[in-house]
């Protein structure tokens, strides 16, 4: 059965279940689909899950429908009843209908109900076996039940993501209220989520501690949860203990919680103090899941680590954990009923910590690629001037946040040290990385890279005196060894031949088979004649490395070494480029020159591993470099406006019913040339001239101009016509950032990529930056 079909019978399964509940006396109150549930195989999916008490995590029975993915579906049924407290499970397979007995550790049979042949079988067959399997049900829930004393970790941790999940949308309404007009969208969007982290490690906390009085309304739970947390005096929670301006609970969020609180007493929740640290790892592995911590190890061993960033690792000894709240708090718990844990520092920001905290190893994911507006890099400058307070750093304006953290954290590194990362895949294109990369190149040396999945990690070390002659290069199931001196000058080229490059290329860089040096190392170009990297470029060895090294630009026709130096491209020693030189004379017209160029160069450093290298039969010449511009433009275009182009005043006033408008009809594009208090004078490059009450219609007026359309309507009334100019401006900018983006991933250098993104933002026919941004 295809995964479509298979979504639609799981639906109407569901309809008839639904159906039998409100016919038939069950004990099960309500059906709820795709229940997701942690399990100690990982996060699974329960397909039907009955009710008997939702809230209170009291499950009737589940059904699961197997998938093709699923080998042995009983392995998953056994994991997912486990997991929600139930001593069975049903699978509705293609041929039988089973009841399966979990209370061991392997499922037992218990019943099944032959399905009829699939060429006989009509829906009322379905509906009658069906009725008989929830009319059986009844009895093997209670005789299958599960004491409370043998729930594992998984059935707690479900629980309480359950209220989490419950308590969003409440405490999501009462932040917007509580916004105002200076909140950031980001603060609306993480403070719900924090919120109810909170409060559910708060509630652990007082039930482990039995300090929650009996009788308590529910209401009023968040104010008692204060003052039972106002007589610990243990230092570490000073976290679950500080009032945070986040909005309240509310009644509806209080009532859910406490709901959660009677259930855990109930179940006589902790048994030890083991129970409590077990709920705590599942519940911090969740936590570091949704807010975007890394939990994937580097390929190399990893020895303790004095630090961690926004990292979900176990470590025996950590001295600063720096993650987002809701962890630290998980954090300050499991740290408190694990009397064996030394408690670290918690801070939720890398700019938080200043000079004195200096450690020796830092393991940090870092991946936190919005820009900072003016107000937050002025204060970011302050506080790397107290872990640099020699230096200044000029960071462009549109440089990303992780790397003013990566800057924060080589501040705080004590000599000698370690110092791992692991960075966006796409981390040194971005504006600003060629500054970072070579404050790390003046302070560690290189130890081991690593491409995982959609991130690079990296190893980096201050020098000792025993220096490192090779470093390891992790690439899949293989580790490759290259000699230092190779990529002893770590450059942005250099990284993407170690990571990307065709694996025996690399390999013959390691055993140095191609005798490579890397042209960006070096002081002067004396020596490496142009023309025999230009011929070097045009094998396909070199078109290879440069298409690593440079991905989607052309082979330069002037000024190669140059290009090659800033690149970090690596070419033959000299006289190999001096042969070729000689060689190419020879064939100049030939118009298989471009094979035997590679027979020269195999003759002259030895076999060179097969590369399927697609290329012209010709040096790229001005007219190749065009349509490449083209298509270069026409891509970004299609990718950054796939919605379409914004247009105003029409596309926001769908939104209005019937607004009364005003017509309009203008030259060209306007600008203010004179204003008195409300009043202002817009004028055009000519004579035209027209006065306009009010700031919010002349801004609309000059969008509208600049947009290429000169006959518009706008609202009269103010009000709609602020709100409907502030969306466009809105969508304007947010188009803006996405090309700046979009163009700094397709050219290395922070210059042209903006010269890209004007001329491409040029040819959309939409305000331009300067008009519509902020000032």
């Amino acid at each position: 059965m295809l995964q479509s079909d298979l979504k639609k019978f799981q639906q109407q399964l569901a309809n008839w279940v639904t159906d039998e509940l409100e016919r038939s006396q069950l004990p099960f109150q309500r059906l709820e689909n795709d229940f997701q549930v942690i399990t100690d195989n990982g996060e699974a999916i329960a397909e039907i899950v009955l009710w008997i008490n939702r809230q209170s995590l009291i499950t009737g029975s589940v059904i699961l429908c197997p998938v093709h993915t699923d080998k042995i579906p009983e392995i998953r049924g056994l994991a997912v009843a486990k997991a929600l407290g139930l001593g069975h499970f049903v699978i509705w397979g293609a041929r039988d209908i089973t009841i399966w007995k979990s209370t061991g550790p392997n499922p037992e049979r218990y019943k099944s109900y032959p399905l009829p042949n699939a060429q006989k079988v009509v829906p009322e067959d379905f509906r009658r076996l069906l009725k008989r399997l929830l009319e059986d049900l009844k009895i093997v829930t209670v005789t299958t039940a599960i004491s409370s004393t043998a729930l594992p970790p998984h059935y707690f941790a479900n629980l309480c993501l359950l209220t989490i999940n419950d308590m969003l949308p409440l405490l999501a309404e009462r932040t917007k209220r509580a916004a105002g007009g200076d909140r950031p969208d980001t603060w609306i969007e993480k403070t719900p989520r924090e919120v109810a982290w909170k409060s559910i490690w708060r509630l652990l906390l007082l039930v482990w501690q039995d300090r929650i009085p009996s009788g308590l309304q529910p209401e009023r739970l968040e104010q008692a949860m204060y003052y039972a947390l106002a007589d610990f005096s243990d230092s570490g929670l000073k976290n679950l203990k500080c009032r945070t301006v986040n909005p309240e609970l509310g009644p509806k969020a209080s009532i859910r919680l406490h709901h959660t609180a009677v259930r855990l007493r109930q179940l006589r929740w902790p048994q030890n103090d083991l129970q409590l640290t077990e709920l705590c790892d599942l519940l911090l592995s969740q936590v570091a899941s949704q807010t975007g911590m890394s939990n994937t190890l580097p390929p190399w061993p990893l020895t303790e680590t004095a630090m961690l960033v926004n990292c979900h690792v176990t470590q025996p000894s950590r001295t600063i954990v720096v993650a987002p709240e809701p962890y630290l708090d998980g954090i300050a718990l499991h740290t408190v009923a694990d009397s064996c844990l030394t408690q670290p520092s918690l801070v939720n920001e890398i700019s938080e910590l200043g000079r004195t905290p200096q450690v020796s190893s830092i393991l940090a994911f870092l991946d936190n690629d919005q820009t900072l507006n003016g107000q937050e890099r002025a204060a970011r400058r302050l506080r790397l001037r107290r872990v640099w307070p020699t230096r200044r750093f000029e960071l462009p304006s549109n440089a990303p946040a992780f790397l003013w953290d990566c800057l924060h954290l080589i501040g705080l590194q004590k000599y000698p040290g370690d110092l791992q990362l692991q960075l966006p895949k796409t981390w040194y294109q971005m504006p600003g990385a060629e500054l970072v990369l070579s404050v790390i190149v003046e302070r560690y040396s290189l130890k081991a890279l690593a491409e995982v999945g959609e991130y690079n990690f990296f190893w980096f070390s201050c020098p000792t005196e025993k220096e490192l002659q090779k470093i390891k290069v992790y690439r899949a199931q293989d580790v490759v060894q290259v000699p230092v001196d190779i990529i002893s000058g770590l450059t942005p080229g250099l990284i993407a031949i170690c990571l990307y490059a065709d694996p025996a290329v690399l390999k013959l860089l390691a055993q140095k088979s191609l005798d490579v040096i890397s042209v960006g190392n070096q002081p002067e170009n004396s020596g490496y004649p142009e023309n025999g990297c230009h011929l070097f470029g045009l094998t396909k060895l070199g078109q290879h490395l440069w298409a690593t090294c440079q991905p989607g630009r052309p082979l330069p026709n002037k000024n190669i070494i140059m290009t090659f130096r800033s690149a970090g491209m690596v070419v033959p020693n000299k006289t190999i480029l001096n042969a070729l030189c000689h060689t190419a004379q020879q064939y100049e017209d030939d118009a298989h020159s471009f094979d035997k160029l590679d027979q020269e160069l195999a003759k002259l450093i030895g076999s060179l591993p097969e590369l399927n290298v697609s290329r012209a039969n010709s040096p790229p010449q001005s007219r190749e470099r065009t349509t490449f511009a083209k298509d270069l433009v026409k891509n970004i275009i299609d990718t950054v406006f796939v919605e379409g182009k914004p247009q105003f005043p029409e596309q926001y006033l769908i939104r209005y019913f019937r607004p009364e408008l005003e017509d309009y009809d203008l030259p060209g594009p306007l600008h203010i040339l004179e204003s008195f208090f409300d009043r202002l004078l817009l004028a055009d490059e000519d004579q035209f001239r027209i006065e306009v009450s009010g700031v919010a219609r002349a801004d609309a007026l000059i969008l509208a101009s600049h947009s290429g359309k000169y006959v518009f309507s706008l609202p009269k009334d103010s009000g709609i016509l602020e709100e409907i100019v502030s969306a466009y401006r809105d969508d304007l900018q947010q188009l803006w950032e996405t090309l700046l983006k979009q163009c700094r991933q397709q050219l290395f250098r922070r210059r042209a990529a903006l010269k890209l993104a004007h001329r491409v933002w040029k040819q959309t026919n939409l305000p331009p930056p300067e008009v519509f941004q902020k000032k």
